[in-house]
């Protein structure tokens, strides 16, 4: 996958597209001056010449604003708009083609703004794979770069979701409950963890009342941030004291690897060393906090502004 002006086989994040004038100088004028003329030029399909910079822009009617576009290998492109439509290119994006007919169950939401696309997620462990993500219980898949579709139904609205960066077959992602998306009223919000062993046909929940997740920094690592056993009521209105970094060492096979690393770890970045995660103030000594762990396996830093950050070696996860 590569992103819109980069070299093949890169990604870009899911959300609105956005590049630096800064960091592409004249090629992102050029671009710039091609949205302000193809409006002027209405619905045609056209192709515009920046000889000046080698760059030739293909114009291409869509049904709406584009949301997100994904490369990947093969000159295959997929877009979203606004409109939750996804469009395919197979020639490095020259012409794109609706495909929202192919998806089944694409239009069957009783809530018309539940369907179609919502957010599209490219494997990095099989670049032919992307999870295409709906707006309501009903998902898509492909195996083959978009050649064909099949329609995933969990009963799930999923929030965010996270593909293993090795595995192609696993998936991370969180589901808010009926009462948070105004579907229910009894009840209360709350967020769950859940895990796909097999690229998001049947799910698991493994965590109630999630705050953060990750994949670890070793293959069969996730980490998470959830408030403590015997959480109840909303979540939004828990205490934060309560909320607690854990680490499952075998992807959720089993409740034996889950275990605390940090109590009262607010939230936590994972990198190729190890995770780090930042303390509740006020803080005398990481051993207080951080009794789940040896003092040897741990780095605190000194205290800023209150806050104190905590460094976990790499080797222990």
């Amino acid at each position: 996958m590569r992103s819109l002006l980069g070299p093949r086989g890169s990604r870009r994040k899911s959300g609105p597209i956005q590049h630096s004038e800064r960091a592409f100088g004249p090629v992102v004028r050029c671009l710039i001056a091609f949205a302000a003329l193809s409006l002027a030029l209405g619905s045609k399909q056209r192709s515009i010449e920046c000889q000046t910079l080698g760059v030739r822009v293909a114009e291409v009617k869509l049904d709406g604003p584009v949301h997100d576009i994904v490369w990947l290998t093969g000159g295959v492109v997929f877009v979203i708009t606004k409109e939750r439509t996804l469009y395919r290119s197979a020639d490095d994006g020259r012409t794109f083609a609706n495909v929202n007919e192919q998806l089944e169950d694409a239009d069957t939401e009783e809530d018309s703004t539940r369907n179609g696309v919502l957010a599209m997620h490219p494997s990095d462990a099989d670049p032919a794979r992307v999870f295409f993500k709906g707006g309501g219980t009903v998902h898509w898949v492909t195996y083959n770069g978009g050649r064909t579709f099949h329609a995933i139904r969990p009963r799930l609205r999923l929030h965010e979701v996270k593909l293993h960066r090795t595995d192609p077959e696993a998936i991370l992602a969180t589901k808010l409950s009926d009462v948070c998306s105004g579907l229910s009223t009894s009840g209360f919000c709350y967020q769950s963890l859940y895990i796909s062993y097999n690229f998001g046909t049947t799910w698991k929940e493994v965590v109630q009342y999630v705050q953060q997740f990750a994949w670890g920094p070793r293959d069969e690592t996730v980490v998470y941030s959830a408030f403590g056993a015997g959480a109840e009521g909303h979540q939004f209105l828990q205490d934060t004291k309560n909320l607690n970094v854990y680490r499952s060492a075998d992807m959720f096979h089993t409740t034996e690897h889950i275990r605390m690393v940090v109590r009262r770890g607010v939230g936590f970045k994972v990198s190729k060393s190890g995770v780090h995660s930042r303390l509740i103030p006020p803080v005398h000594t990481a051993r207080t906090l951080l009794q789940c762990l040896p003092a040897s396996e741990l780095q605190a830093s000194a205290c800023s502004r209150g806050r104190w950050t905590v460094g976990i070696c790499g080797s222990w996860w």
